[in-house]
């Protein structure tokens, strides 16, 4: 019994000189490695600010690996005017949730030119250009659309475009003005939405685009037909027949023809059908159709474009095409 009441009387003055010297720092080099590897056993991970983080103490991981994203993540995207949270990581675009937030952004896809008249001197034009809105917001008062600030030699001269609205995120617009212009001379157009910037819009430094042109003999527009199709079951129910052209302009113009009937079908004998086409820019086309109730038999049928010649062209002998189909 000696014996062993000394034996416990030891160990426990071991555990006491031990927890002594851990505490004043007094270990043998083995103490002290156990004692370091403890220390080093104080933190643990938590996810904070949806990243997993070092935090100082015991504990369980609450996350892993240190430095991921944790926990449930959202970030505040400008949606429909309104700064809403959206699930998932990423940056905040506006602040706070709830707020209204966005802006209106005006740019200019094209700017294109259709000659009216041409005399050999002189040229009247229509300077078109689109604008769309791609910002998040639409505009709000009214604005001017777009100015055309038409240069040639120096000189410089300045077409407002129509006063606007509004215009929604992702629609678009288009401003024209009409201008008289010398042949062959190099003009340079430049054209800006918004030019007063009345409208405050996320970026103010896309709103421009230009292009360089010269009006001759050489560059006027040139209007062909390039396809004419017979159809037996027309979509047009009071016929039986009809023919389907294809108009293409290319020339380096476009080709101002509205206003007036410049498409002519003519089947034989004497089945005539008159039609308009549309202003065409250049390299556009399109597609017009004639309708026709016809008896059984072999005809022939031509169609052509600007067949009154009010379109100044580069080419007036390429403005019809004619086959022949059977009923």
């Amino acid at each position: 019994m000696a014996n062993t009441a000394l034996i416990i009387g030891i160990v426990v003055v071991m555990v006491i000189v031990a927890a002594v010297a851990m505490y004043t720092g007094i270990l043998s080099p083995a103490g002290e490695s156990y004692a370091a590897a403890i220390k080093k056993n104080t933190t643990h991970l938590e996810c904070v600010s949806n990243t997993c983080t070092k935090v100082s103490g015991a504990g369980t991981n609450k996350c892993s690996p240190l430095g991921s994203a944790c926990g449930n993540q959202t970030h505040l995207e400008c949606i429909s005017n309104t700064c809403t949270a959206v699930s998932g990581p990423g940056t905040n675009q506006c602040s706070p949730a709830g707020a209204a937030c966005g802006k209106p952004d005006l740019t200019i896809p094209d700017v294109i030119y259709f000659v009216k008249d041409f005399d050999g001197k002189n040229a009247t034009i229509l300077l078109s250009a689109t604008v769309k809105n791609i910002g998040d917001a639409q505009t709000g008062t009214p604005w001017t659309i777009a100015t055309f600030a038409l240069s040639a030699g120096g000189s410089t001269k300045l077409y407002n475009g129509t006063a606007f609205g509004s215009l929604l995120p992702g629609m678009n617009t288009s401003a024209s003005v009409i201008a008289t212009i010398a042949a062959s001379t190099t003009y340079i157009v430049i054209v800006t939405a918004d030019s007063a910037n009345a409208i405050a819009e996320s970026n103010e430094s896309n709103n421009q685009k230009s292009i360089m042109f010269i009006i001759n003999n050489s560059t006027l527009p040139d209007l062909t037909v390039t396809n004419l199709i017979y159809n037996a079951t027309p979509s047009n129910s009071t016929s039986n027949a009809a023919l389907s052209a294809t108009v293409k302009n290319i020339g380096q113009a476009g080709a101002w023809s509205s206003g007036y009937e410049n498409m002519k079908f003519l089947v034989s004998p004497n089945n005539l059908y008159f039609t308009s086409t549309p202003i065409i820019p250049a390299g556009g086309e399109f597609t017009i159709n004639a309708y026709y109730n016809l008896t059984p038999g072999v005809y022939n049928a031509t169609a052509t474009v600007d067949y009154q010649k009010k379109v100044n062209e580069t080419n007036d002998a390429n403005n019809e095409l004619t086959v022949t189909f059977v009923v």
